[in-house]
């Protein structure tokens, strides 16, 4: 139903993790080297490449499970990302999440002290964090945990490849999903159900939708236990649950005894998108975005707490992606299960960083408490205004994009935009009339003439023919963003609900913050949407423009 990236991405057939990021590797270095001294339409044509991976040659034992798997889209696109920037191209980098926030300093401290430590520690985590851990988990639940029902992993990745290998079960996705857990699915040979999604929903489950994929499931297979994974605030579309959607969603996974992943690895990055936009237009409308800092993030443990695994980590809200620390937060019921992986995780990974678990404690511990509030209310204000700034750009453009709930993300649509029409004839003419034009294709063609580099929906579990895309609005310093929305900084006072351009003296203010810290969201946003918004004539100026 969905063959989306399967049917647009060539495999990648290294199974090993590592070989896997050196294979895109070689490969964006490739297309680097090839593309040298020529234009963006080669970087365009090459973009796929590298999104592939490098395949094996015939004759090797790689497993079937493996055959057809490429390499992490998000990470070809920000390989590729860096090689093109390294050759001297000006690359606007919206195709990969990373925190661009410094890492929370008194986790930096921490592993500055423990730097030092070198034993392997339980398979299930450190002690001391998982009681912190768990203490955390306890009172953001209401539900009384213990470090027993803490499993600590290298990543959240590694945490989501071991339940899905440990658990004999169906998967149940949202479409669109964060690019890895299908492929996850995929090299353990699990079978992944589709759960659609559409605009109008908000690109969101609902219990409605839910009921009908299972029921249509299990009038063509034998009952087998299912799965579903639940992200919020969502990567790719930035969307949260509110408790009434969650607790209808909990009652038809109660009623078919579905087990429930919730990944609330963005659960602490959230902005209210609730309450009345300054323009007064609603945001189904396609008006502007109109966010602000404060929304709650909302968890289905709460209605379904026998049932659902909590995920967490200081990947993003901590800003430590690379330290790869995650954490599964455990049912009493599901003890098993958490036997099951931690047996699991003693064979594979033996044990977390040392240094890194010391230095994730203050990251969950009630004595930093204060520290990290005053750092995500911080980090929240920066992304609140530039997330309302670009929504409200590409509203102007054409496209149909829901109000972020939080997260690095905007998932639009752009079907009906102006330059979209502009794009197909091109398409039309280069491929012979061959096919429909897809988003892959439409990707690398914004690529080509504007330097942004972003994801394709089919990345996340789309149709090929759905000109949707993900947008990762987290290309700027920062640090120095922070800094200058922060106590005593020069921006201190600044509204961080975006007014729309030229509506007034804080407009203006507003412009001025984002011209002088976050310069290539707002250059790359105003080249995409001149795109997306223009004529053929258009395209050819931002190719004779500084998008070479």
């Amino acid at each position: 139903r969905r063959p989306g990236r399967a049917a647009n991405l060539a495999p990648a057939p290294k199974g090993s993790k590592m070989l896997a990021q050196r294979a895109v590797g070689a490969a964006a270095q490739a297309v680097a080297r090839e593309i040298s001294g020529s234009g963006w339409r080669a970087a365009a044509t090459c973009c796929q490449r590298a999104f592939s991976g490098v395949h094996a040659p015939s004759g090797h034992p790689v497993h079937a499970h493996l055959a057809n798997v490429p390499v992490s889209p998000t990470l070809a696109i920000s390989e590729l990302s860096r090689q093109l920037q390294n050759d001297g191209k000006l690359v606007h980098r919206f195709g990969l999440g990373q925190s661009p926030f410094p890492v929370f300093a008194p986790m930096v401290e921490e592993l500055r002290r423990h730097a030092p430590a070198k034993d392997y520690y339980s398979s299930a985590g450190y002690g001391p964090l998982r009681e912190t851990i768990a203490a955390h988990m306890t009172a953001r639940t209401g539900r009384d945990h213990s470090a027993e029902d803490i499993l600590v992993g290298p990543g959240s990745k590694e945490l989501l490849f071991l339940l899905q290998m440990c658990l004999d079960a169906d998967l149940l996705l949202p479409s669109p999903s964060w690019v890895s857990y299908q492929p996850q699915a995929q090299m353990l040979g699990r079978r992944t159900l589709w759960v659609d999604t559409t605009f109008e929903s908000g690109w969101k489950v609902t219990a409605a939708g839910l009921e009908r994929t299972l029921d249509h499931h299990s009038r063509f297979a034998s009952p087998q236990p299912r799965l579903l994974v639940l992200n919020a605030p969502s990567n790719p579309t930035g969307v949260t649950y509110s408790e009434d959607e969650l607790r209808d969603i909990a009652d038809v996974c109660r009623r078919h005894g579905v087990m429930v992943l919730s990944d609330e690895i963005y659960g602490r990055l959230t902005f209210d998108a609730d309450s009345p936009p300054a323009s007064g237009v609603a945001p189904d409308s396609g008006g502007p975005a109109f966010a602000r800092p404060g929304h709650t993030h909302a968890s289905i443990s709460r209605f379904l707490p026998d049932q659902t695994i909590i995920l967490d980590g200081i990947s993003k809200w901590a800003g430590a992606g690379g330290w790869r620390l995650g954490a599964f937060c455990f049912p009493k019921s599901m003890g098993w299960l958490r036997q099951v992986m931690t047996a699991a995780a003693s064979e594979t990974f033996s044990a977390v960083s040392a240094p890194v678990q010391h230095a994730a404690i203050p990251a969950f511990a009630e004595e930093s408490e204060d520290a990290m509030a005053a750092y995500l209310a911080s980090a929240n204000r920066v992304l609140h205004l530039v997330a309302s700034f670009h929504t409200d750009s590409l509203r102007s453009a054409g496209a149909r994009v829901r109000s972020p709930h939080g997260g690095f993300y905007v998932f639009p649509d752009v079907t009906g935009c102006p330059g979209v029409q502009a794009a197909r004839e091109r398409f039309a003419s280069e491929s012979g009339g061959q096919g429909p034009m897809t988003s892959g294709w439409l990707a690398q063609d914004i690529l080509h003439h504007t330097g942004v580099a972003m994801l394709p929906g089919t990345a996340f579990g789309r149709a090929r023919g759905e000109l949707t895309f993900r947008i990762a609005y987290v290309d700027f310093d920062g640090a120095e963003a922070m800094a200058a929305l922060g106590r005593g900084g020069s921006h201190e006072a600044l509204d961080t609900r975006w007014q729309g351009a030229g509506s007034g003296p804080e407009a203006e203010r507003q412009a001025a913050y984002l011209a002088e810290f976050c310069p290539s969201i707002v250059q790359g946003t105003e080249k995409l949407c001149k795109f997306l918004g223009g004529t053929a004539q258009d395209h050819e100026d931002l190719l004779g423009g500084s998008a070479r």
